[in-house]
């Protein structure tokens, strides 16, 4: 049949126009990601930052999971700013009954405490907790603005690490800048001390001598 059927050629018009529509339609392209990329550069820089920042947020979870130092200090940091929120313009109370009302709700001993000073003044105390155990703060207003909190919890079983140690007159505590405040970190009778401040370097090492020797 195939051979006997009759056959037809294109008029040579016809078959010109259509291998001329052929060689302009031309190969079909497949774009890939690296085609969509180049046709698409302002997505680039989008899809980098996103990148960027969950890279980022994995790197500081990580590293604050494996340093329990970093969670301690970054809960102390988020206590600090929202004590001296709380105590922003407030009249500073009779210290000795606030460290008083202190003592009676702690539920551990604290031993000899800074009530404060014509420079320091005590303004509030809480309990509170940090990492899972009781703590107390007492909140100093230190000037305008200027704050500080000193956190304290039992001793027992707290490490102070041995490195970033800050050498003030005897004493050696543990020294950490984070979210711009002044960190320090050490152990006094059987307790463990947080202190934040807002102060500088030099002003933070002399309140905490008055702190300290007040123990």
């Amino acid at each position: 049949i195939r051979e006997r059927a009759p056959r037809y050629h294109a008029p040579p018009a016809l078959r010109a126009r259509v291998q001329a529509a052929l060689r302009e339609a031309g190969p079909r392209r497949v774009v890939g990601w690296r085609s969509w990329l180049s046709l698409h550069p302002w997505r680039v820089g989008g899809f980098a930052a996103a990148l960027a920042v969950l890279v980022a947020a994995w790197v500081g979870t990580t590293w604050l999971s494996a340093d329990p130092v970093s969670r301690l200090v970054s809960q102390a940091v988020d206590e600090h700013v929202e004590y001296a929120r709380e105590a922003m313009h407030r009249p500073a109370p009779d210290a000795a009954g606030l460290l008083a009302a202190l003592r009676s709700r702690a539920g551990f001993p604290l031993g000899p405490l800074f009530p404060g000073d014509a420079d320091t003044q005590l303004v509030s105390t809480t309990t509170a907790e940090l990492r899972g155990r009781p703590a107390v703060a007492l909140v100093y207003r230190n000037g305008p603005e200027r704050y500080t909190t000193l956190l304290l919890m039992p001793g027992a079983g707290v490490t102070i690490p041995a490195e970033d140690r800050l050498p003030i007159e005897t004493f050696t505590p543990h020294h950490r800048v984070a979210s711009r405040k002044q960190i320090l970190y050490w152990k006094q009778n059987d307790l463990a001390c947080v202190m934040v401040s807002d102060l500088d370097r030099g002003a933070t090492a002399a309140l905490f001598l008055k702190i300290r020797k007040a123990a």
